[in-house]
């Protein structure tokens, strides 16, 4: 099966150093040293000391106590250090009083600290707060926020090459992702379990390799990481060392990190013309997409043919992978498909965070009347004409507060840095999740916004985004 670049899995893989021993390669960086689990008999005790000790707060059974409770419990877990038993147990009683009360962010919050602080199982505890919370969440807006948190259990597995509890994660994303009513999601999950599939298949091919530790074949094993899972991070230090002379070559260029564009710009050609290979054929994109990732770095100080030539290929390969939409979901997990937003900056000002369940950016105070996020399109996509859909998901907030998309719909008004506002929606209030499609007859999409292509303005209160999608009509 040939591995779709599909939609971009930003992974939190740790960097292998440079000179490793050959016995030490197939390992991922280790974990820092983290207590056990405080045993039955310390959890006890540390419970009967938590709950005398908010005694009234636990006598409180409404929902709104409990979360309010749950809080407080998570607060108190994060800063106590000199106490584990009692660290652990008010974060676990801060987990299961947010799963009753119905407050998932909190919930995955407390098993975040535990994670931090004690060796346990994040993916086990993330599956457990999930099954549990599927009873008070309800609805399509719960299929999503369930549906999200099961894929991002999924990556976590999948960075471990724990390949059956990623795709039990998968399952239960999947049936999450039909309760949504989305067909997007649905799709976005499914293609997901089919790329996992494949990947376990050729991890199965490797794995005899990978427990022979560095006695394996390093060819093969960094293959499988580089081109397969698209864990470069892992799979470089073993085609350095073991690989075919060509991608050996590439390989050690790419690991030396070089600053100069020329020197960018020669690592790009290196990945790109293997992927044009008939011997490569089946990893082209994976190639090339590394190659693309050098001559994005490389090609604002590149000139002449050189510079026009890059930037073609960066152009081609996004013309080619990215198909009729693009995509961002700011926040925790932060995912972009050929759609980027700009870091927090100027009247762009915005911090990451989760809002029932959901990951998020939320806009910032700026000290002007509106508050904004400015995302840019890759350039191959942009270049398309015609009109557009950005649908975008919100929560609504405050109520009062406008929202609207500016941008500049022809070439002769961004030369005259004459912009242009979508309808305006206004909120409600009503505190859950929404999403709005802004109807664009033409836009041009050429980097001339600010240096990007579009910005989402707020006028009155700081609100969260979730996900924008531009999608051609």
């Amino acid at each position: 099966m040939m591995l779709s670049s599909g939609r971009t899995w930003v992974l939190l893989l740790g960097c292998l150093p440079g000179a490793l021993p050959l016995g030490s390669l197939w390992a991922q960086d280790p974990a820092p040293t983290l207590p056990p689990e405080p045993d039955p008999a310390q959890q006890k005790e540390a419970e009967k000391f938590v709950r005398d000790k908010y005694k009234s707060d636990y006598a409180k059974k409404s929902p709104a106590d409990l979360q309010g409770l749950a809080h407080k419990l998570l607060l108190y877990g994060s800063q106590v250090t000199g106490d584990l038993p009692v660290r652990f147990v008010l974060l676990r009683e801060a987990r299961d009083l947010a799963v009753k009360s119905g407050d998932l962010d909190i919930a995955l919050s407390a098993t975040d600290e535990m994670a931090k602080s004690f060796a346990v199982d994040w993916g086990a505890l993330r599956m457990a707060v999930l099954t549990r919370g599927q009873a008070t969440l309800q609805g399509a807006d719960a299929g999503r926020t369930l549906a999200l948190a099961y894929l991002d259990v999924a990556e976590f597995y999948l960075r471990k090459d724990a390949y059956d509890p990623a795709q039990a994660a998968l399952t239960k994303g999947e049936a999450a992702a039909k309760g949504s009513q989305e067909a997007a999601l649905l799709a976005w999950v499914q293609e997901r379990r089919t790329e996992l599939k494949a990947i376990q298949q050729e991890y199965a091919k490797v794995k005899p390799e990978i427990e022979k530790k560095g006695d394996g074949d390093l060819q093969a094993v960094g293959r499988f990481y580089c081109l397969v899972k698209d864990d470069w991070d892992r799979g470089l230090p073993l085609l350095e060392q073991g690989g075919a002379s060509d991608l050996r070559n590439a390989a050690a260029k790419d690991r030396a990190e070089p600053k100069e564009a020329m020197a960018r710009a020669e690592i790009g050609d290196l990945w790109w013309e293997l992927g044009a290979t008939d011997r490569f054929g089946r990893y082209r994109d994976r190639l090339q997409a590394r190659g693309v990732r050098w001559y994005r770095l490389a090609v604002k100080d590149l000139t002449g043919k050189l510079q026009t030539r890059t930037e073609e290929r960066i152009k081609a390969f996004e013309s080619r992978s990215l198909g009729t939409e693009v995509e961002c979901v700011p926040g925790v997990g932060y995912r972009t498909r050929g759609l980027t937003l700009l870091p927090s900056a100027g009247d762009g000002l915005y911090e990451l965070g989760v809002r029932k369940g959901r990951p998020c950016a939320v806009m910032q105070d700026n000290g002007t009347d509106g508050r904004c996020l400015y995302f840019d399109i890759a350039d191959g996509w942009a270049e398309k004409e015609g009109g557009v859909d950005i649908v975008l998901e919100y929560f609504d907030g405050s109520s009062g507060t406008s929202l609207y998309i500016e941008y500049y719909p022809s070439e002769q008004a961004a030369a005259k840095e004459q912009s242009k506002a979508s309808d305006v929606v206004t909120l409600g209030g009503s505190n859950t999740w929404k999403t709005v499609t802004f109807r664009v007859a033409a836009a041009y999409f050429r980097n001339r916004f600010v240096n990007c292509d579009f910005r989402v303005v707020s006028i009155g209160a700081n609100v969260a985004v979730h996900r924008v999608v531009v999608r051609r009509k």
